[in-house]
């Protein structure tokens, strides 16, 4: 109903914090971890709904475009999905020595031949998640 629909979007709302994108709970340890939002994630998030909505189908990765994954689907009636990303340094052991998606982080510093000292580049990876099932497919 329109009224059960507004009281969840509330208690969505009063969860929400603008600087943290999720948090959970951890069984393990007992504490509740956060990932806290980031501009490059929100912009790799824009970025691949614009890839999406260009190539008209989700598998847009592809070479030969799957016809069940369509983005039609997504406008009809439970066609609806969460997308998300989730940036991650690459380990320093298996980074390419070429690599386009590099930004500066709070890696250690490398020294130059002036001997002054500058942040190593860390490989950023882009992982591209939907919740659930896509059509019946995982």
């Amino acid at each position: 109903t329109k009224r059960e629909s507004r009281r969840r979007s509330a208690v969505i709302g009063e969860d929400k914090h603008p600087r943290e994108a999720a948090r959970g709970f951890c069984r393990r340890c007992a504490e509740t971890h956060r990932l806290e939002r980031d501009a490059a994630a929100e912009a790799e998030a824009r970025a691949l709904m614009d890839r999406i909505r260009a190539a008209g189908r989700l598998d847009f990765d592809e070479d030969v475009a799957d016809p069940r994954f369509g983005v039609e689907k997504m406008y009809e009636p439970g066609g609806g999905k969460m997308l998300g990303v989730l940036l991650a340094e690459r380990a320093a052991a298996t980074r390419a020595e070429t690599s386009p998606a590099t930004r500066e982080t709070d890696a250690p510093r490398a020294a130059t031949s002036s001997g002054t000292t500058e942040p190593e580049k860390a490989e950023i990876v882009v992982l591209k998640a939907f919740s659930g099932q896509l059509y019946g497919e995982w």
